[in-house]
This record gives C-alpha cells, structure tokens and sequence, in this order.
C-alpha cells in the first residue's frame, strides 16, 4: 500500500526502521532542503507489504508558469530509495509495486517530472521503475 507522509513524527518512525538509514533520508535534511524551494515542502512516499517499506523522500514544488503542475526533486544532493529489508530479490520487488502505486499517484495529483540524485552507495534500480520514462543525465542523477 502506497502512503505519502508530512508528518515529521510519522517518518521518523518509519525512518528508524530502515536497514541502512542515512541522514539524506531524514525529515530534517528534506525539510531543510524543501525551505530553500519556493513553496516547497518535504514529503515521504512509502510503499509497505505485511513486513517491509520502500522510504522515497523528495521536496514536492509547484511549477511556476500559472498552470497547477507539480514536480519532485531530490533534497540537496541526493535521494533515492531506502529499505527495511537488506535482501535484493525482496527490495526490487517491493520498488516494482511501489513504482506502479506512485506513477499512478503521479498522474492523478498533476506531478510531472522527478528529478533523483542518487545517493552514490544505493544501486540504481532503472530496469525496476517501470513504467517510467528514465532518462539518465550523469553517473547519479535521472
């Protein structure tokens, strides 16, 4: 199931469950990051099963231009995907089902680009983010 979190208490509960937490990951570097965005803010998006989550942090901001698109962009320097399962096999199953909830989620709330500076020690998981349109501009930002 797919949630999207704001609350700062909720994520760092979620946050302290992660296998290999990292401090880009936190509420406080996202939300510091997201008051540098005009009319930025932090947001968290979760894909759970029975036992294990997928942790996506990213600063959401209105595209200025007047029409009410959004788009998603990494804190600082890095984002990605976080997880409470050290086991690959399990991992790229739970980004598959999360990928599907959040285009989905994408498309429904108007939110038309991402742009994710991976964290350089995550593997980049392109083959799994189905059904997106990955366009890779260096070695860690797609």
């Amino acid at each position: 199931m797919l949630s999207i979190i704001r609350d700062q208490p909720q994520w760092d509960a979620l946050y302290a469950r992660l296998h290999r937490p990292s401090i880009v990951a936190s509420y406080g570097y996202v939300n510091a990051a997201a008051q540098l965005e005009n009319g930025g803010y932090a947001e968290l998006a979760v894909w759970s099963d029975d036992d294990d989550i997928v942790f996506h942090p990213y600063i959401r901001r209105r595209i200025s231009g007047g029409s009410a698109l959004d788009d998603l962009v990494s804190a600082w320097e890095f984002g990605g995907f976080w997880f409470t399962t050290a086991n690959l096999d399990h991992q790229l199953k739970l980004l598959r089902a999360f990928s599907q909830a959040f285009y989905q989620r994408c498309v429904d709330e108007s939110i038309v680009s991402e742009v994710v500076r991976f964290y350089p020690l995550t593997p980049l998981v392109a083959t799994t983010l189905d059904p997106y349109c990955l366009e890779y501009h260096s070695e860690h930002i797609v």
